[in-house]
Parts: C-alpha cells; structure tokens; sequence
C-alpha cells in the first residue's frame, strides 16, 4: 500500500513504482491512495492485463470511505433544517 498527500494528480508513474515493489514484499497486489485525483489513464495502468492489480482510492472515495466507516467523523444533530411554506404565500393575496 503506498498512501500519498499531494497537491498534484497522480500518474501512471507512481502505479508503475508501486507495482515494481510488490514482489519485494511478497505481494500480489497493491492499494494506492490519495487525498487529490488520479490522471486519466491510471485506471487503465491499473488493471494492465497480466500485471499486479492496482486498487486506486482517490480524495472523493477516501472521503466516502471514511465516513461509511466512522473515521476522523464527529456527528452532530445541531443543524436545524427550515423549509419555506409556499402555501402560506400562495394563500396570501397581496394587492
């Protein structure tokens, strides 16, 4: 797994770096994750027919993922929602 805090999107490169290392560590496959976006082409690199499979979580699926599972989530009801009554105006004649 190999976790990176980037300002900038993410390349095929760092796929290829992760999926180089794997057999160091007697993996048969990776994650790699990121607080930004991954480049157009990296979904393909990582799925590469015959080659390590690559899971890639970006900001947004990080986001959802830690949300789903509680992580660094406080919850809080005290938000109070208002809804304007459109009958109510609808029902008042002003001239």
């Amino acid at each position: 797994m190999q976790v990176k805090r980037m300002q900038n999107t993410i390349t095929h490169l760092y796929i290829d770096q992760l999926r180089g290392a794997l057999p160091y560590h007697k993996a048969i496959r990776g994650t790699l994750i990121t607080t930004d976006k991954f480049a157009a082409k990296c979904a393909e690199a990582a799925l590469f027919p015959g080659a390590a499979p690559i899971t890639l979580i970006d900001g947004d699926r990080l986001l959802e993922l830690l949300i789903e599972n509680n992580v660094g989530i406080r919850r809080s009801n005290a938000v109070e929602l208002l809804d304007v009554d459109l009958q109510l105006f609808d029902e008042l004649e002003i001239d």
